[in-house]
């Protein structure tokens, strides 16, 4: 994310949307969003709860203020330089 986003005709597509045009389908199923789905600029949280329920029961249920407890005095000793 420090990096920023790409933003270029290639990354744009404006082709692409006005091919489409307003409430077309097939803008997701396109080659050129498929290609650019988890480019560089994808971030996903690592204190996000995702996937099925019953694999996160399966894990142990935790919530995302659970999961940032449990991290947290990790983060702690990282920021004070690993003491």
């Amino acid at each position: 994310m420090a990096a920023g986003i790409e933003v270029s005709k290639a990354t744009i597509a404006l082709d692409l949307m006005r091919e489409i045009g307003p409430g077309g389908s097939g803008y997701l199923t396109a080659e050129h969003t498929l290609r650019h789905l988890r480019g560089p600029e994808y971030y996903t949280p690592s204190l996000a709860v995702r996937g099925r329920e019953r694999a996160w029961e399966a894990a142990g249920g935790k919530d995302t203020y659970a999961l940032a407890r449990a991290k947290g005095p990790g983060v702690r000793r990282e920021a004070r330089g690993g003491l």
